[in-house]
């Protein structure tokens, strides 16, 4: 569960390149690179496009199967404001 709910992602959509766009509850979007992550583990297990595509949302924050998930703080604090 996420701890702090005003940083609840309402919306994800994996682009190419493991990267992420992310809408949050206050309506802003990120977009996140999960590249640099996929050599840890558990992350390591996302590193294949067919199983980093299966990412949803669950309690607030991304979610891939095997129970791999991110701090959706982290996300927010470290993710890129996409241009307009």
């Amino acid at each position: 569960m996420n701890p702090n709910p005003l940083f609840d992602i309402v919306n994800v959509k994996p682009l190419d390149n493991f990267v992420l766009l992310l809408t949050f509850n206050n309506g802003e979007e990120k977009i996140f690179n999960m590249q640099k992550y996929l050599h840890i583990a558990p992350f390591n297990r996302i590193n294949n496009t067919h199983i980093f595509k299966q990412v949803s949302i669950k309690n607030g924050t991304i979610w891939w199967p095997g129970d791999i998930d991110f701090n959706p703080l982290t996300l927010y604090n470290l993710g890129i404001t996409p241009p307009k």
